[in-house]
């Protein structure tokens, strides 16, 4: 399987895995041969891609973080707290319980950070809190931190942008530039959310990270001006984590950044906005090239991403599939681990496979609920 991004889906492709709404019901089932009806209705609510299965990646299959209704049952308690007037007792043990489970499947494997996971839907306020919240439980696994600090920081990062709910929505989702006075108001939701949480019951240590997670390693972010370790630990990393899904992610201002791009991004601001053991912690649990990903290389072939290295993530084994713009006619493998003088440009998000017939017609169709 491989993921391809909704704008570059086409009539006949195969869906690879279930697709499932915010509400856990399957809308799509794999196997289900795509047509411009049901393209358009995943526009409509929203999916930034799907997984399909086609020729050059029916032997790729990949793996999964989380369950994906646990992913929707840490949305539906964010919702929870976020939207409704609930007691302290609740949000506190609401919130433990779900960042538990998912500490425990996170450490039960060596898991790390498929990034195609994070775009599957776009539901930004929720999605992106979930998203911050699973990068950042891998980088503290990286980092080492007990069981007693990983709930910590779950539940910080989890809670990070609750101070929005305070916020203007004309404002959180305005399309242009904001001005200086709204800008200011936005930088409030640090103080307001560390309010708020600290109201319901949460821990000074989880309220630490919401207070922190807009600061800067050199002092320079908001809303204390704090630096280096004055910043809280979990306020260092979730400021990572939060960074980096927000460039993956579309808003209404700006096109998502590619995976790859982003990820320089954060390593070039070690220092500066960023702890530099917070992000060497980051590059061994996120892979910019999740396996199944297409890639443009420097000599010229194109090929899909069939395995990743932690201590080498920019530099993944390929399966080639072109040279120029001929296919090859059988596959193989390149290890970019042992070709140094090969990088990889880009990643494609519109390649067809011209060259095998379509698998479509092997397939049967399943029940559809979309």
């Amino acid at each position: 399987m491989r993921f391809v991004d909704i704008d570059h889906l086409e009539e006949g492709m195969i869906v690879g895995k279930d697709i499932v709404d915010l509400n856990g019901n399957i809308l799509l089932r794999a196997g289900v041969v795509l047509n411009d009806f049901y393209i358009e209705r995943l526009k409509e609510k929203k999916f930034n891609g799907i997984y399909i299965e086609d020729e050059i990646s029916k032997e790729i299959i990949p793996s999964e973080l989380i369950p994906p209704l646990l992913k929707l049952k840490m949305i539906k308690t964010l919702q929870l707290i976020a939207e409704k007037e609930i007691s302290s007792d609740v949000s506190v043990k609401e919130v433990k319980e779900i960042i538990i489970e998912i500490v425990e499947e996170l450490t039960r494997t060596d898991a790390y950070l498929n990034i195609i996971e994070l775009k599957s839907l776009d539901e930004y306020l929720y999605s992106h809190s979930v998203n911050t919240t699973l990068i950042s439980l891998l980088i503290g696994i990286e980092m080492g931190l007990n069981k007693y600090d990983l709930y910590n920081l779950g539940m910080s990062a989890l809670l990070h942008d609750i101070g929005k709910k305070f916020i203007d929505q004309k404002i959180l989702n305005k399309p242009g530039k904001l001005t200086e006075e709204e800008f200011e108001k936005v930088k409030m939701h640090p103080i307001l959310g560390y309010k708020y949480a600290k109201e319901l019951g949460f821990s000074l240590l989880v309220c630490s990270g919401i207070i922190d997670h807009h600061e800067k390693y050199n002092g320079e972010g908001y809303p204390n001006n704090k630096k280096e370790k004055q910043i809280s630990l979990y306020g260092r990393i979730i400021s990572v984590a939060d960074v980096y899904d927000a460039l993956i992610s579309t808003r209404t201002y700006r096109k998502a950044f590619p995976p790859h791009e982003a990820f320089e991004c954060i390593i070039s601001q070690v220092g500066t906005h960023f702890d530099s053991e917070v992000v060497n912690g980051f590059i061994h649990r996120v892979f910019p090239y999740p396996v199944g990903t297409i890639v443009q290389l420097s000599n010229g072939m194109v090929g899909i991403v069939v395995r990743n290295h932690r201590s080498f993530p920019l530099r993944p084994d390929v399966k080639v599939l072109k040279i120029k713009d001929e296919f090859v006619d059988e596959p193989y493998l390149l290890e970019l681990t042992k070709n140094l003088n090969i990088t990889i440009l880009s990643s494609l998000n519109d390649f067809t496979n011209e060259k095998s017939n379509s698998i479509a017609d092997t397939k049967e169709k399943n029940k559809l609920i979309l």
